[in-house]
């Protein structure tokens, strides 16, 4: 058993180091606070900061943290030629905001300049000059980072200690939110994908429980149909997933030939996906690595799920302490 553990604590590390690069911090793009600004130029820095976001490595949904910016106008003039020009230049400071705490975390400024036919197109083109490639903005935003990072490190006692409440409580979808939000750069990241396995499989086993409960009372009428469906939708991952297969067997077992026979494609699918799962049942390397690899999944998804659904009230208070922080 300690041999087992130590060998499960080592997949966690190498599972989580290979997955490492695919996984998103994530950041939310937000410039819909900005009253000064043409709103065809606004939709062209919301590009900006979304190309910021997804360009240098992180993901464009959050709940905590938003990537936004405010633009100072430096110089503005119109240049009395034939047709006019105008003449524009604009500081672009760019900030990362921790959403919850409403505090800035970062910030890096930008200055840019235009020349064009009027001030909506003056403003798009001064815009247009910002490369999220650009060296220095990529230091910015590998400072972001390294902030982000470093404040999830410091919250994860406290996460952890939220997600296990939330399992305790049966609430597995929300307790898989909570540890999806937390990057696997973060120290001691080898607790939370332990976690994320054990809750995962809890919630593999209640949604079990009810398919094999129903598939039961299928099988007690006759309904080999519907049982078989249900047993089908018990994941082989779930610790209950031999209880649910071995209703196969019972399954042939009560039928008689000529249902054999309707039932044969049916009955030769789910034993070969009883088989698969027996084998990664013996596969105790392959059963945990699928057990980690999704979970991790589904912890992202959740939190994504959550982001979103939080979203425009977040962007909403954030906009009305934006415009009274930033445009002082």
């Amino acid at each position: 058993m300690k041999k087992l553990k130590i060998f499960v604590c080592l997949l966690v590390f190498f599972v989580s180091f290979a997955a490492r690069a695919q996984q998103m911090i994530g950041i939310t793009p937000y410039a819909e606070h900005l009253p000064d600004v043409p709103a065809a130029a606004v939709k062209s820095i919301q590009h900006k900061l979304t190309q910021m976001v997804t360009q240098n490595g992180f993901g464009s949904v959050s709940g905590e943290f938003v990537l936004t910016c405010n633009v100072l106008v430096v110089d503005k003039s119109v240049i009395p030629t034939m047709p006019a020009q105008y003449s524009m230049d604009l500081e672009v400071s760019f900030y990362l905001i921790n959403t919850l705490e409403q505090i800035i975390v970062a910030e890096y400024p930008v200055t840019v300049s235009s020349l064009e036919s009027n001030e909506t197109k003056a403003y798009i083109q001064a815009f247009n000059q910002i490369n999220p490639r650009n060296p220095k903005l990529r230091a910015f935003m590998s400072s972001c980072r390294d902030k982000i990072v470093e404040y999830y490190t410091e919250r994860l006692p406290a996460l952890v200690a939220k997600a296990q409440s939330l399992a305790q409580q049966d609430k597995y979808e929300e307790a898989m939110a909570v540890l999806g939000t937390i990057p696997e750069s973060v120290a001691e990241y080898t607790t939370v994908a332990d976690l994320s396995a054990r809750v995962y499989i809890q919630m593999l086993d209640r949604d079990a429980i009810l398919a094999i409960n129903k598939a039961k009372s299928a099988l007690t009428q006759k309904d080999y149909d519907t049982a078989l469906d249900l047993i089908n939708t018990v994941n082989p991952a779930s610790s209950l997933s031999k209880e649910a297969y071995a209703m196969i067997d019972n399954i042939q077992k009560s039928i008689d030939e000529q249902q054999r026979l309707e039932y044969e494609a049916r009955l030769q699918q789910a034993t070969e996906q009883k088989a698969q799962a027996e084998k990664v049942w013996n596969d105790k390397i392959e059963l945990e690595k699928m057990r980690i690899d999704a979970a991790k999944k589904v912890a992202v998804a959740q939190a994504n799920a959550k982001a979103l659904k939080k979203e425009p009230q977040t962007l909403k208070k954030l906009n009305s302490w934006l415009l009274g922080k930033l445009n002082k």
